[in-house]
């Protein structure tokens, strides 16, 4: 109910007294005109003013609760601040569901090898990272094409922290990426490491650092589609601002071995019947509507021929 309701209803009902100001229409016209229960009737019964009283508190019932201060609020909100803390822990936990899928029919590429100045986290899978899918082809030889990308190159810090001058003198990175089995170039490229370097940031061949035009036989990187088991061996060579290799970085190997993908799992009998039943039992249940529309169930025809 609200306040100027409850006052006029309650002054309304009392008995006739001297004349005040006039009974407000809002709780800020009574605050103005003073329109209070013990102010305003003061011809009325003690009763009455008692039952105004109670009319107020109704209205306001922020009175009857203490006032409590900031640690007491604190202290009653922490239970549930700690349970909101708990569920975003638990949040945390939650497994993240896998990057990619339909990674059935991919060959599987491993480091065999690691090089000593430089490592890529996407080539293959090993120590230093897993092969990227987008790097892989499912249907062999037949699909040898080029990829969206190319694996991404990062020099190992105790490399960098062995030769202090590396950093100041490298400006280009060539790769040599050839299939030990059948002698092919896969990747055969050079790259401007300083071109879109930010200031600050140690030099690092990204995924999508363009290649320099006529810097090599094969500048977009070639899947791996390996009918059999193969291997390759890729060559990283550090260029100076004369296009001059650097003594202590020339030709730093890393190898890869790389298998097909295991065949798909023969279908079982029982995942062989999930698919037939069904059928199965559309032709079974045709099948009872035909007799039981021509009346032809067991029960039905022994019961005819009794009866003839």
């Amino acid at each position: 109910m609200r306040l100027d309701s409850a006052l006029c209803e309650v002054l309304n009902s009392s008995a006739p007294v001297a004349p005040v100001a006039p009974v407000a229409p809002s709780l800020k016209s009574a605050q103005r005109y003073g329109v209070d229960a013990a102010v305003t009737l003061t011809a009325a019964s003690q009763g009455q003013r008692a039952l105004r009283r109670a009319m107020w508190m109704t209205a306001l019932p922020s009175i009857n609760k203490p006032i409590r201060t900031a640690f007491e609020v604190d202290r009653d909100n922490a239970p549930a601040l700690q349970d909101s803390n708990d569920e975003a822990a638990k949040e945390k936990d939650v497994p993240m569901p896998p990057m990619w899928e339909n990674l059935d029919g991919l060959p599987e590429v491993k480091v065999t090898s690691p090089a000593v100045a430089y490592f890529s986290k996407d080539i293959g899978s090993g120590e230093d990272g897993e092969m990227k899918p987008t790097f892989g082809c499912k249907c062999g030889g037949q699909d040898w094409r080029p990829a969206m990308s190319h694996p991404s190159i990062s020099f190992r810090q105790e490399f960098i922290d062995l030769h202090p001058d590396f950093l100041g003198r490298i400006q280009k990175l060539k790769v040599n990426l050839v299939n030990d089995n059948t002698q092919k170039t896969q990747w055969d490229a050079t790259y401007d490491l300083l071109r879109f370097l930010k200031s600050g940031d140690v030099p690092t061949l990204t995924e999508t650092t363009p290649a320099i035009p006529a810097g090599g036989k094969q500048l977009r990187f070639l899947t791996f589609c390996p009918e059999a088991a193969q291997n390759y061996t890729l060559k990283v060579t550090a260029l100076d601002s004369n296009d001059e290799p650097i003594d202590y970085f020339q030709d730093d190997e890393m190898h890869l071995s790389a298998t097909p993908a295991k065949p798909p799992p023969a279908p079982e009998e029982d995942d062989l019947l999930k698919f037939i039943s069904p059928a199965k039992q559309a032709e079974k249940i045709a099948e009872q509507g035909v007799i039981k529309e021509h009346g032809m169930e067991t029960g039905s025809t022994g019961e005819m021929l009794k009866e003839s």
